[in-house]
């Protein structure tokens, strides 16, 4: 039997971690399989790291796991930020630095 924790960690080691510092827009998308509709919301974060199949981003509130997300990451110093779609793989809070939560996400598109 595999852990959930188990396989995020080996996840979470894929790829190479690139340092960023980047804001980023992000909207949950509807969850078309759930039983319990939940609300599009939209939030602004900080992605703190990218790799090539996903991202580290820092939320004033939580993201609901395996959430599919539609991300807003600008570039460069364009106005038109470049979009992708996301699933949330792992969300956890954070007590240091006055709260807020991080969550790894997997690029889909």
């Amino acid at each position: 039997m595999v852990f959930m924790a188990d396989s995020i960690q080996s996840e979470r080691r894929r790829e190479d971690r690139h340092p960023q510092n980047i804001e980023a827009a992000v909207q949950e998308l509807p969850d078309s399989e759930s039983a319990a509709p939940y609300p599009p919301r939209s939030m602004s974060g900080r992605i703190l790291n990218m790799s090539r199949n996903g991202v580290c981003l820092f939320t004033p509130s939580p993201i609901r796991l395996l959430s599919v997300i539609r991300c807003e990451i600008p570039v460069n110093e364009s106005d038109i930020p470049v979009a992708t779609l996301m699933r949330v793989r792992w969300t956890r809070k954070q007590e240091q630095n006055g709260g807020g939560y991080l969550s790894g996400l997997e690029t889909i598109l």
